[in-house]
C-alpha cells in the first residue's frame, strides 16, 4: 500500500516530519524523515503508519493531509 503524506505547519514554526512504518512482511520497521510530499510504500501488513514531528517553537501545530 502507498501513502502520500503532505504537511504543514500552521503558524511561523519550522517543522521536521519523521514517519515510522513496516516496509517488509518479516516485520521489519523503518524510520525516515519526512518532506512534505513524500510517498512510502508499506508492506502488505496489518500495522499503523506513525508520523511525528518536532517543530521550533515548542508546541507548534502541524496540518497533515494523508492520501492512499
Amino acid at each position: 500500500m502507498s501513502y502520500t503524506i503532505s504537511y504543514e505547519p500552521v503558524g511561523d514554526a519550522i517543522v521536521l516530519g519523521r514517519v515510522h512504518y513496516f516496509s517488509s512482511p518479516n516485520g521489519e520497521k523503518t524510520t525516515e524523515a519526512l518532506p512534505s510530499g513524500a510517498t512510502i510504500t508499506t508492506a502488505n501488513v496489518v500495522a499503523n503508519v506513525e508520523v511525528d514531528f518536532k517543530g521550533a517553537a515548542t508546541g507548534s501545530s502541524v496540518r497533515v493531509m494523508i492520501d492512499p
